[in-house]
């Protein structure tokens, strides 16, 4: 029997952040009504408290720390080692992304004839918010929420039912890269576009992510997911 008790304390913290990060960013944007950011903070916030609760549950069945800054976080050493080995997997995640891009974009267009949007990521969806804004709603979006599902949640269910990390890690990002192209993503009809590319580079990337999670814990792949959408 899977003991969630014990875990709402941690998965109530993960939702608190959530909750406030996102409604900053929202305050500093000044982009939805208030009825929109309550209907999102009641509806997906209480989706990542219920994921988070679950993620942890089986995290402790698999005797896996999945938060280890937050048990450490008095230890200054041991803090300081988090943020430099965070730091080192950002730098070799964003260098490998950018490999994979590179091969994946001239077979996307020259061989599918997948086509991409003529203005960027942010010049389309982040139009005037400031830069302080935006950090707080990718840290909330892609940052938390996403982790929250496919890393502190999918890849602990299915390590802990196939009893295989290595399986967890290929299946939980293959089931990440193909949600972009699913209607649970806001951007799905412009990923749908260039679809090839938007899986597989996402796969990859959630593969690294989810390397990352096994190693360092759900706090590191939060702040890298949340820069590797920003760069």
């Amino acid at each position: 029997m899977i003991d969630i008790k014990s875990h709402v304390k941690g998965a109530f913290g993960i939702y608190i952040v959530y909750v406030l990060t996102f409604a900053i960013g929202i305050m500093y944007w000044k982009h939805y009504t208030f009825g929109y950011v309550l209907l999102v903070l009641l509806l997906k916030g209480v989706l990542i408290f219920i994921f988070s609760l679950f993620g942890l549950a089986f995290s402790k069945e698999l005797d896996f720390e999945p938060l280890p800054l937050v048990r450490n976080i008095k230890n200054v050493k041991k803090v300081g080692i988090w943020i430099g080995t965070t730091f080192i997997m950002f730098v070799i995640i964003t260098f490998v992304a950018s490999i994979t891009s590179m091969v994946m974009y001239p077979i996307s267009t020259n061989i599918l004839h997948e086509t991409f949007p003529s203005e960027s990521f942010f010049e389309t969806h982040f139009e005037g918010p400031p830069f302080f804004a935006v950090f707080l709603l990718l840290f909330a979006g892609a940052g938390i929420a996403e982790e929250v599902l496919f890393r502190l949640f999918a890849v602990n269910v299915i390590w802990y039912y196939t009893k295989n990390a290595k399986i967890a890690i290929v299946v939980s990002s293959i089931i990440f890269g193909l949600y972009h192209l699913t209607p649970l993503n806001s951007l799905h009809e412009i990923f749908w576009e260039y679809p090839f590319f938007q899986v597989t580079t996402c796969t990859i990337a959630g593969i690294l992510l989810a390397y990352t999670y096994k190693k360092l814990g759900f706090e590191s792949v939060v702040v890298i997911h949340t820069f590797l959408n920003i760069f």
